[in-house]
C-alpha cells in the first residue's frame, strides 16, 4: 500500500488567538455569519499582517 503524505498548515486556532487576530476573527465571524474560521484564514494569521491585509479587502461594508 503506498505511503500518503499529508501537508500540515499552521494555523492560529479560535482557542488560541489573541489581539488583533482575535479581534479580525471576532469580526469575521459576526460580519459573515459563520459559527468558525476557514483553515485558510487560520493559517493567514500566521504570517505577520497577512490576515489584517486579507480581511482589509475581503470584509462586506
Amino acid at each position: 500500500m503506498p505511503q500518503t503524505n499529508i501537508l500540515a498548515f499552521a494555523e492560529i486556532a479560535e482557542t488560541e488567538a489573541t489581539g488583533q487576530t482575535r479581534a479580525i476573527y471576532d469580526d469575521f465571524k459576526s460580519s459573515i455569519g459563520l459559527p468558525t474560521i476557514n483553515l485558510i484564514y487560520r493559517h493567514m494569521a500566521t504570517t505577520p499582517g497577512c490576515l489584517e491585509w486579507a480581511w482589509a479587502l475581503l470584509r462586506p461594508n
